[in-house]
């Protein structure tokens, strides 16, 4: 365990001393940093090729918080307290005349406290099949999250770039039955641009991305006898075995595919950028020798529009984004079979797979947001004193399961203002 700790440290320390050698650059105010990214709409969409036609100045921040929250109003299968380090760096830079590159760093490092019935990180609108205790203990979560992009011209007209992200982190349960959880998910994302005339361009990425949440085992300081574990399959439908946890493992592999395009139109005094895209997902669950409870796929659609206006003294911005996911899971009944050689006295184990409930688990959910605001902006578009703007948005989910059937929906919207001034 210190072995492990000393590493983290250490990749710590090699992502700040970047950080350290860029603070002595000349500075930016927060505005300028904020006015960057409203200003260049093309830094704000997955296609990394948008990067290099986005205009965008060698800067970078750092950020350093912590945060706090505690209260009785939570979800079943969440804690009563959360209290963590979040730590986030980033970096535009031009290389070269025709190569321009971005990155950010992002670690978090909290504990949840009083949690149960979920060892997983995922919890919610995901697949049905997580598993837990019904003890409530306190879960350490560490996440490293990279990212980067880097484009390049190709010629007179055409763009390219790639994206990479790049993600690790664990849950750790901190009382038996003792869990850790171990993350990784990798992504890469090439895209291409096409300029059709001095004001307007189109844009294609692609995504392929492969996620693996596993668990290899658990462990227990004190062996409890009347412990038992829970395994769900959907909604209130679970399994609790006495000592369940002994032996226990299992794993969600999931591969990602898609794509979006993009259309960009820019002049001196206005920018419009629309991105539209989906992707589809397909999840195995693992256990012990390939058992199999089920699998799980989605369907994912996610579009994004900004426009920005300026004129001597005033900078418009207006943003509507959204995401919608059609998911369901297929359940599993298995046999396992044992064939044993009579000649040499080996077995041999499988899972055979006698039945599959299809979309026996359904879980839809969708996100809209809408913003617009006004700033008092310079002609350089570097600084503003005051904005005002307005903000509105609905959200939702439906889960269902099917044989009996029950059904969870949630519907939100929301509204509001908000406003700047120095």
């Amino acid at each position: 365990m210190n072995q492990l700790n000393n590493y983290r440290y250490y990749l710590l320390l090699a992502v700040l001393l970047p950080t350290l050698a860029w603070g002595a650059q000349p500075t930016k105010s927060a505005e300028a940093m904020e006015l960057s990214k409203i200003w260049r709409p093309l830094t704000q969409v997955q296609n990394a090729a948008m990067l290099g036609i986005s205009g965008v100045q060698p800067h970078g921040m750092t950020e350093l918080g912590y945060s706090s929250e505690s209260g009785e109003y939570h979800r079943a299968q969440e804690g009563n307290a959360r209290n963590g380090l979040n730590f986030y760096s980033e970096r535009y830079d031009v290389i070269s005349k025709n190569w321009v590159s971005w990155g950010s760093f992002n670690f978090i490092m909290d504990r949840e406290e009083n949690r149960r019935w979920s060892d997983v990180i995922n919890t919610y609108n995901n697949n049905p099949y997580i598993y837990g205790s019904s003890v409530p203990a306190n879960y350490d979560r560490q996440l490293f999250d990279f990212k980067a992009k880097i484009s390049s011209r190709f010629d007179s007209r055409w763009n390219i770039g790639l994206g990479i992200d790049y993600q690790v982190g664990d849950l750790s349960r901190l009382r038996d039955p003792r869990t850790r959880v171990f993350l990784a998910d990798y992504a890469a994302l090439p895209g291409v641009t096409f300029r059709l005339n001095n004001t307007t361009r189109v844009g294609l990425n692609l995504l392929a991305r492969y996620q693996k949440e596993k668990m290899p085992n658990v462990t227990t300081v004190q062996d409890d006898p009347n412990l038992a574990f829970y395994t769900f399959s959907g909604m209130e439908n679970a399994d609790a075995v006495v000592s369940g946890y002994k032996g226990f493992q299992r794993q969600f592999a999931s591969s990602f595919y898609g794509g979006d395009v993009q259309y960009s139109f820019e002049d001196a005094q206005k920018k419009l950028l629309i991105s539209a895209g989906a992707f589809y997902q397909h999840q195995e669950i693992l256990e012990n020798i390939r058992q199999s409870p089920g699998t799980f796929r989605s369907l994912n659609y996610r579009m994004k529009s900004i426009y920005t206006q300026k004129t001597t003294d005033k900078l418009l911005n207006i943003a509507l984004e959204g995401n919608m996911k059609q998911g369901a899971a297929n359940e599993n009944l298995q046999q396992l079979i044992t064939i044993r050689d009579t000649t040499t006295g080996i077995a041999s184990q499988e899972w055979v797979t006698l039945y599959t409930y299809k979309n026996r688990y359904l879980n839809n959910t969708y996100q809209l947001r809408f913003t617009a605001d006004l700033r008092d902006s310079n002609a350089d578009v570097n600084d503003f004193r005051s904005m005002i703007g307005i903000e509105a948005g609905t959200y939702g989910f439906t889960n269902q399961y099917h044989l009996p059937f029950s059904e969870l929906s949630v519907n939100r919207g929301y509204a509001g203002v908000y406003g700047h001034y120095r």
